[in-house]
């Protein structure tokens, strides 16, 4: 079985629901429209007959018979003045009417119906009229059975001179009329809630478009989406809920195309960096091999020659090292169970064992390390082993990068907010202001005439200095030279 479209789900719901409404309204309208015409309807008959009866009290005249009435034993009248009575009665209250003598127990009624005797009467009727002697006037559908018909009977007392009810006016009315009434109010009603209930249809239509159109657009979005065309944008501008899910759609597509342009720049930063690490690795392992086959060859027969092929080697197993130890160490910074051993240390005592560490190294590239420290204390929450490494990746990178003969200087103070500021300067290779934004990224190497090195030194200083709270930044300018700045946090409070 097909599936209904989202429009005509809406329109069939909004259609049953206003179905639903109209059925029960109606039905309640017809309920609530009957009782009241049947109230109306039992008011008026009553009335009528209350009128008969007050006619006929005041047509008794003292010692004169009263017509309409068989009073029998000399009282009574001529039957043919009687008929002719209740006739012009029938015809001016539309209405078959009966005369109920209550002391001769006689019937008289008019032409519209076959005579009848009291004893006739079911037990029913003749309850009504002992209610309507007792002085009620009333209605009742008890003479239904007694008219072969559904029939409403209203029955009012007719009082002589000395108010003593002498009998009864009853008056029928078939309920046909009402019936008839309340079909033409059926047939009304049932053509307005037809009209209604088209234009509901119309108008359930249009506005099941209105609502799905908007949906029907953003589906179209999310499937391009899930196919990876990051490019679609819903383009819809409403102002409520649909609205704001459209806008979040289109938000989700702007950040999925950010982050599928970021992932070609690192799967693109990935290829550069393995393209430069297999070089890397290469080198050193064409070198190591070449000189291990004149070795074992035996084409270096001098003791200085062998020497500087021991040299060579052991400092392309450094370089080799190097490199492994940096990817080993991104992996584990990587990993989510590395954990650090945090306790309080002195900042300034942890920068001054590296820098110890590295004066060989700068006495070797023929540079002056200097260092200035204004600060002495600065106590921390970190890792020393780290904080060590730290220190020890920017300034093995600026002795590398450093012009032979130049200076790499080292300040540590306090900034005006009194946190520390530990700034590594040098004149060396420039980094372009291109290279500056992306040279803490991992697989990022900054490519020029004279670098060495795997690419993966910063990329660690980063990761490390972020787990400790450090903000690093850099400069670089041919006037300047490189600097790279480590902002820490507010320091540890002694009690």
């Amino acid at each position: 079985m097909k599936h209904l479209t989202l429009s005509r789900r809406i329109a069939l719901s909004f259609f049953l629901l206003f179905l639903i409404f109209s059925v029960v309204l109606g039905a309640l309208f017809y309920a609530i429209n009957r009782r009241s015409m049947l109230q109306v309807y039992e008011d008026q008959l009553l009335t009528h007959a209350v009128s008969i009866a007050d006619a006929i009290d005041g047509l008794t005249v003292p010692g004169q018979n009263m017509p309409g009435i068989g009073m029998g034993q000399g009282r009574g009248m001529q039957r043919g003045l009687q008929s002719a009575y209740l006739d012009l009665i029938n015809e001016i209250a539309m209405s078959d009417i009966w005369i109920v003598d209550e002391s001769a127990r006689s019937v008289t009624v008019g032409m519209s119906h076959q005579p009848i005797t009291y004893t006739e009467l079911n037990p029913q009727a003749q309850a009504l009229l002992e209610d309507v002697f007792a002085g009620k006037a009333l209605t009742s559908p008890a003479f239904s059975d007694q008219l072969d018909t559904a029939s409403l009977s209203a029955g009012a007392p007719v009082y002589d001179e000395d108010g003593q009810v002498i009998a009864a006016v009853l008056l029928h009315n078939s309920y046909s009329d009402l019936n008839q009434s309340m079909s033409e109010i059926i047939r009304i009603l049932a053509v307005s809630l037809l009209i209604a209930l088209l234009l509901a249809l119309f108008m359930t239509t249009l506005l099941s478009r209105r609502i799905s159109r908007p949906v029907a657009q953003m589906e179209k979005t999310t499937s391009c989406l899930a196919a990876g065309d990051y490019e679609a944008r819903s383009g819809i501008s409403q102002t409520d809920e649909i609205g704001a899910l459209a806008e979040n759609i289109d938000t989700l597509a702007e950040r999925l195309a950010e982050a599928e342009a970021e992932r070609r720049q690192q799967d693109n930063a990935k290829r550069d960096f393995l393209a430069s690490l297999s070089h890397e690795l290469r080198t050193p392992v064409a070198v190591m091999r070449s000189s291990l086959e004149a070795l074992r060859d035996g084409i270096v027969t001098e003791p200085e020659r062998r020497q500087e092929y021991y040299d060579d080697l052991l400092g392309e197993s450094r370089q080799l090292e190097r490199l492994v130890n940096d990817l080993l160490e991104l992996s584990r910074l990587d990993t989510a169970e590395f954990k650090f051993e945090k306790s309080e240390v002195n900042i300034p005592d942890i920068l001054a064992d590296a820098l110890r560490r590295q004066r060989r190294q700068a006495e070797q590239l023929e540079l002056t390390l200097n260092y200035e420290d204004e600060v002495k204390q600065y106590p921390y929450l970190g890792d020393y082993n780290r904080l060590y490494q730290l220190f020890g990746i920017l300034l093995d990178n600026a002795l590398r990068y450093a012009y032979p003969g130049t200076a790499v200087s080292v300040n540590s103070s306090l900034s005006k907010d009194g946190l520390l500021e530990i700034r590594i300067h040098d004149f060396g290779t420039v980094i372009s202001p291109a290279d500056l934004e992306h040279i803490f990224e991992r697989f990022y190497r900054v490519k020029t005439d004279d670098s060495f090195g795997s690419g993966l030194g910063l990329a660690v200083a980063s990761a490390l200095a972020e787990s400790h709270d450090i903000e690093i930044q850099a400069d670089s300018s041919e006037e300047e030279g490189t600097c790279f700045t480590l902002l820490f946090a507010a320091p540890l409070l002694r009690e």
